[in-house]
């Protein structure tokens, strides 16, 4: 009888055992147990139909775990997020029901979802898959599988595909021609020589930097948004037809010309490092950023974009600049061209830090005009020695000449300093500004007195029949 027991009661256990899903992985166990609507009778394990019966969102990111057995238990799951785990391979072929899955930033090398046909969204990224068949994923929409070690990826049967993301593979070719619906595509740091984007014209974000394209033709997108084609090698680029464009990269092409007369709404454009000889930005009016960059530009007209804060024209040929109408710029750089002439009295020159306003390497540049040569002074450095500031550079020799009549003493002043001047010059006002471009003192008398100053320096504008002289002057 006793046998009998013993028998009977090794079978119940064994049973029980055999009721109880396989978690080999200890993260991954107390993970799921401690979910209580999984593990709906509060025990120490996962029993068979309790992993049946979930059909819901199973996320365990970032748990360190190693290995997901167990999860073919989960029949009915329907989201499994396991990303940024140390995860080797993954096993999803029983989760017929899956419809997400979110697998990036592990360590897998393949990835098998063919018996996944209700799949909606797959994220693989960051893993170093090499091959990845969707073929079976009808149902796909959107497809995540950037910075893997892809060679080649058949979205043929992905016919309702509206997001593709495949960028830092290996790709040498990528054919959308049947994904109709695609709104957002990222191929960019491939090796593709080509792309046919004619057939989706519902796509608005398309980002194809960093590849070998010689050509691309985006006149049939008309619903693009934003575009970035940057580090190719197109040699042209028509983008009349994108009337919808807001942000738009094509830098380090081989482009000679560039019409955005036709891209009204355009926020955004960089067109740096081309050999544009000219750009006309008169018809963008709601630009707010503009990059040209070693470009053969010289000339650029900036008149009619008022909404400019950042404007970088570094490295061409231009002569003559004139931002006195941008006055929410508050990053400016126009250093190395062949500038003589430039007008940043915008209005607003306080707008613009030190390290956004560079102007030097323009050896003829004498005078930039501005708002306060005082506050220019002390903070804009970024210039050549040979250039001065000055709010009328029409009168700018004649400044520098007169500079040199005018005296200031004794510097460093105490309580106050005398201004003498040569040659019959007329006194009619000298003011007085701190760092900041404030002024602190007014004063119409050559005796200024600085009593009320705090020690530091200063800098003085006089005011002759002859014109302006600027000076600097220490208070102690």
């Amino acid at each position: 009888m006793k046998k009998t027991l013993l028998i009977l009661s090794l079978i119940l256990a064994n049973l029980s055992i055999a009721q109880n899903v396989n978690i080999p992985d200890a993260n991954f166990k107390t993970f799921l147990v401690g979910n209580t609507a999984i593990n709906t009778n509060g025990d120490s394990e996962i029993q068979m139909a309790e992993a049946a019966a979930f059909n819901g969102f199973l996320d365990c990111p970032g748990l360190n775990i190693t290995d997901l057995t167990g999860i073919e238990a989960f029949t009915a799951l329907t989201v499994l997020y396991c990303y940024n785990n140390p995860l080797n391979s993954i096993d999803v072929s029983q989760n017929t029901a899956l419809n997400s899955l979110n697998c990036y930033n592990n360590q897998l090398s393949s990835l098998d979802v063919s018996q996944n046909a209700a799949l909606v969204e797959l994220s693989c990224s960051y893993n170093q898959i090499t091959s990845l068949d969707v073929s079976q994923n009808t149902a796909l929409k959107k497809l995540y599988c950037r910075d893997n070690q892809l060679t080649s990826l058949d979205v043929s049967q992905n016919t309702v595909l509206d997001l593709l993301n495949c960028t830092n593979n290996q790709l040498t070719s990528l054919n959308v021609t049947q994904n109709n619906l695609l709104q957002t595509l990222y191929c960019e740091q491939n090796q593709l020589t080509s792309l046919n984007i004619t057939q989706n014209i519902n796509i608005y974000n398309l980002f194809c930097s960093f590849n070998q394209l010689t050509s691309l033709d985006v006149t049939q997108n008309t619903q693009l948004s934003a575009f970035s084609c940057r580090y190719n090698q197109l040699t042209s680029l028509d983008v009349t037809q994108n009337t919808n464009l807001k942000y738009f990269i094509c830098s380090r092409n081989q482009l000679t010309g560039l019409d955005v007369s036709q891209n009204t709404a355009l926020l955004e454009l960089d067109c740096s490092y081309n050999p544009l000889m000219s750009i006309d930005v008169s018809q963008n009016t709601a630009l707010t950023k503009l990059e040209c960059l070693s470009n053969q530009l010289t000339s650029l007209d900036v008149s009619n974009n008022t909404l400019l804060t950042l404007l970088w024209c570094t490295l061409n040929q231009i002569t003559s600049l004139d931002v006195t109408q941008n006055s929410v710029l508050n990053n400016f750089r126009c250093n190395s061209n062949q500038l003589t002439s430039l007008n940043v009295a915008n209005g607003n020159n306080q707008n613009i830090p030190n390290g956004n306003f560079y102007v030097n390497n323009n050896p003829n540049l004498a005078c930039v005009q501005v708002d306060n040569i005082a506050y220019s002074t002390a903070n804009w450095t970024n210039k050549d020695a040979t250039a001065s500031y000055s709010t009328n550079c029409a009168l700018g020799t004649n400044d520098f000449e007169l500079s040199k009549q005018v005296t200031i003493y004794p510097n460093p002043a105490k309580d106050h300093f005398q201004v003498d001047l040569e040659n019959n010059l007329e006194l009619k006002t000298i003011t007085v500004y701190n760092n900041l471009g404030q002024q602190v003192l007014i004063t119409n008398t050559s005796n200024v007195n600085t009593s009320s100053l705090s020690k530091g320096m200063y800098y003085v504008e006089i005011v002759t029949n002859a014109g302006k002289a600027n000076k600097k002057i220490i208070v102690e």
